[in-house]
């Protein structure tokens, strides 16, 4: 009897060795019930998240998990959360060799062929001297030709608002780059003359009255169908003030702004081809920064034009829309659901993806080999770009995410990282909410910091 009772208690022993060893070893990352139940609760009681509709997945890499799933197969329109897509695939395609264009040496001229690339000039990234560098190679009779390549895709993306065209957010798409195709208006304190970059706009640019109810507004538009600007300002803002606003992209703009970059003149000819043994390409020589401005500042012009050059890559054309069936049938595959994506940016109300599709985009990136130079292009919650005053976290950031914003819509992506230390994937998505996002933004940040203690 005593022998058997030894033997039980062996055996209950070692269960609760085992017990205790499995326990050690399960990942921190896993969520008691209770704490699934809160989080549940909180998303489904939330005063603020059923104004709309909202969905929210929480993943585990490391136990190749969902730990919370709600309704996180649910379609929603993601904005620029599509960005994630389009870094992913720009990651896998072009890397670090984002080219501002390619060229050919033939005899007596220097063949430019557009690719799409988004950084000659532009405002927004630092100074890229590659092109000066490259003309200066040449001897000063060289006649620099632009080899006119036709877009397959059109100007603005399908589903893309009309009357974005002054804004921006919604800069043209185009085949051959300069100035990130917007003109730049600087309102300095007390000057009612704003500096226009490029200079070329100058002589296209008057000034409209500004009416006395309208005291301080400081303005820049353009007409719809020309490169007419207008501007209006008393001169009375105290601090400097920067305005952008689109050009329309031509072949006559394109010469004009060629020459005030360079002091080369450029013919513009139509029909030219690549000669794949002689051309080489220029690439940006910091490909880090323009990703890095592509996500942080949600630069949507950075983003379509990226897809063009991945489409002049793969293809050797201009097309978004052949482009995009690609990635979704070669690169962007084995998601949990099919995705609607029409853009580059995230402007098309077409675009629909699930929270847990988004999520398995995130997971892809995040098997990257140097995971914390993608890590860097986020946004770093209470730190930089879109989330720089919200969600931060006492010691630092532990959230780097994208956002996507268009009116009523609302969502944020990306990487938290717990009080384990462990990194886990989230997709945050709202539609069709009334009014202003900054609700649901503050209803987040409830969220996450809750949230975080658990993980």
């Amino acid at each position: 009897m005593l022998e058997t009772m030894k033997k039980q208690l062996s055996i209950v022993l070692i269960f609760l060795v085992l017990a205790a060893i499995l326990e050690a070893c399960k990942s921190p990352a896993t969520l008691s019930r209770s704490d699934q139940r809160v989080l549940n609760t909180l998303l489904e009681q939330s005063e603020i998240f059923n104004t709309g509709f909202t969905g929210f997945v929480l993943y585990d890499p490391a136990g190749d998990e969902f730990l919370i799933n709600y309704r996180g197969d649910k379609y929603f329109s993601p904005a620029s959360n599509t960005k994630i897509l389009t870094l992913h695939a720009s990651l896998e395609v072009l890397g670090d060799s984002i080219p501002l264009f390619a060229y050919t040496d033939i005899r007596d001229s220097l063949f430019i062929h557009p690719t799409g690339g988004p950084a000659f000039n532009s405002p927004f990234l630092d100074f890229d001297s590659s092109v000066i560098q490259l003309l200066a190679n040449f001897p000063k009779e060289k006649v620099v030709v632009l080899c006119s390549a036709a877009m397959k895709s059109g100007r603005f993306g399908p589903g893309w608002a009309w009357d974005g065209f002054p804004f921006n957010y919604q800069a043209e798409r185009s085949a051959f780059s300069l100035y990130g195709n917007r003109v730049k208006f600087t309102f300095l304190p007390g000057d009612t003359t704003p500096l226009i970059e490029p200079k070329y706009f100058e002589h296209t640019t008057e000034a409209v009255n500004t009416p006395s109810e309208a005291e301080g507004l400081v303005m820049a538009s353009r007409e719809e169908r020309e490169n007419k600007f207008f501007y209006q300002t008393d001169g009375l803002n105290k601090d400097t003030i920067v305005r952008y606003v689109p050009f329309i992209p031509d072949d006559s703009i394109t010469v004009a702004l060629f020459y005030e970059a360079t002091g080369k003149d450029l013919l513009v000819v139509e029909g030219c081809k690549m000669n794949n043994h002689h051309t080489k390409y220029l690439y940006h020589s910091n490909s880090d920064s323009l990703y890095r401005r592509f996500m942080q500042a949600s630069d949507n012009y950075l983003a379509e034009q990226l897809l063009l050059s991945i489409s002049h890559l793969l293809f050797d054309t201009l097309d978004t829309y052949k482009t995009i069936n690609y990635l979704k049938d070669s690169l962007i595959v084995q998601l949990p659901h099919p995705i609607n994506w029409w853009d580059g940016s995230g402007l098309s109300r077409y675009n629909l993806i699930t929270p847990e599709s988004i999520a398995m985009v995130l997971k892809k990136l995040f098997e990257q080999s140097d995971f914390d130079r993608v890590l860097s292009f986020f946004p770093a919650g209470g730190e930089s770009g879109t989330i720089r005053n919200w969600y931060a976290g006492q010691e630092g950031p532990f959230i780097f995410a994208k956002t996507g914003t268009l009116r009523n819509h609302h969502a944020l992506s990306g990487y938290i990282m717990g009080k384990s230390g462990q990194w886990f994937i989230f997709s945050f998505m709202h539609n069709n909410f009334p009014g202003s996002s900054l609700p649901h933004r503050a209803e987040m940040e409830r969220f996450f910091l809750i949230l975080r203690e658990k993980l």
